[in-house]
C-alpha cells in the first residue's frame, strides 16, 4: 500500500502531519508483540534429565561391579539419545495435539 501511494506521488502534508510518515503509520497498524520467553517442555525436559542420569548411572557403575562401558560396548549412550528422541518427538506431540486455547475477554462477537 505504502508502495502504491509512493508510486502514484500522492502527498498530502496535513495527513501526514496528522497520522506520520506512511511507514510510522504502518508501524501503528502492526504493532510487534513482545517476544516470547522460550521454554522448554515438561516432556523434552523429564526426557533429558533421564538421559543425563543414564549417562552417569554408566560412568559411575564400575563402583557397584558392574562394567557398563565393556558390557555394551559402543552402544552404551544408544540408551540416553533414544530417550532424547523421544522426548522431542513426545514434546512436539504434546504442543501440536493440545487445544488452541480460549479468548478470555469482551468480545463483540459470540
Amino acid at each position: 500500500m505504502i508502495r502504491e501511494t509512493e508510486g502514484l506521488r500522492l502527498r498530502d502534508e496535513a495527513l501526514e502531519e496528522e497520522l506520520g510518515s506512511p511507514y510510522e503509520y504502518a508501524e501503528q497498524l502492526v504493532p510487534q508483540a513482545p517476544a516470547k520467553k522460550k521454554r522448554v517442555g515438561p516432556i523434552l525436559a523429564a526426557s533429558l534429565c533421564l538421559a543425563l542420569l543414564w549417562l552417569v548411572f554408566v560412568h559411575t557403575a564400575h563402583f557397584w561391579g558392574w562394567n557398563a562401558k565393556q558390557d555394551l560396548g559402543r552402544m552404551f549412550t544408544f540408551p540416553a539419545w533414544a530417550l532424547l528422541a523421544a522426548g522431542i518427538l513426545g514434546q512436539f506431540l504434546a504442543d501440536y495435539l493440545r487445544p488452541t486455547p480460549k479468548k478470555r475477554g469482551g468480545s463483540l462477537l459470540k
